[in-house]
């Protein structure tokens, strides 16, 4: 993959995220940030679209589902990885259930991350580039 992979970071808080991203640069990722859904939308809408998208479980005008859904109606394919600030089985399992990519803790291994960011970049070139994959 030589494509360079860009990132958004929908966080409610602007503390919330900055490990995150951080770990995120540190692998050549280009990341940008919205602090709410409304920003959120308006950026996944743009012709900046990132090809990873990791939001905030909630945000003062919405939630991650909201996520899910603008991503849905994007120009192309789009990965979603929900960041919950503490392990919840029942929201992994709703997440992944509604189509995420994946489900974060903040504590996660620079290691994991690189092996879950490199899976969602890979998907999301694969359908961007696969007319077939774009329904998948």
């Amino acid at each position: 993959m030589n494509e360079r992979v860009t990132a958004l970071l929908a966080h409610s808080e602007p503390s919330s995220f900055p490990t995150l991203r951080q770990a995120l640069q540190n692998q050549n990722i280009d990341v940008s940030s919205a602090p709410n859904l409304q920003n959120a939308s308006l950026f996944i809408r743009s012709a900046q679209l990132p090809e990873i998208v990791f939001t905030d479980t909630e945000f003062s005008d919405g939630t991650w589902e909201d996520i899910l859904y603008i991503v849905q109606e994007a120009r192309r394919p789009l990965q979603v990885i929900v960041v919950s600030p503490y392990v919840d089985m029942n929201l992994y399992i709703e997440v992944m259930q509604r189509g995420a990519f994946d489900f974060i803790v903040p504590s996660i291994s620079d290691s994991d991350l690189a092996y879950i960011v490199q899976g969602a970049a890979w998907k999301a070139f694969r359908q961007k580039n696969s007319p077939r994959l774009k329904a998948a």
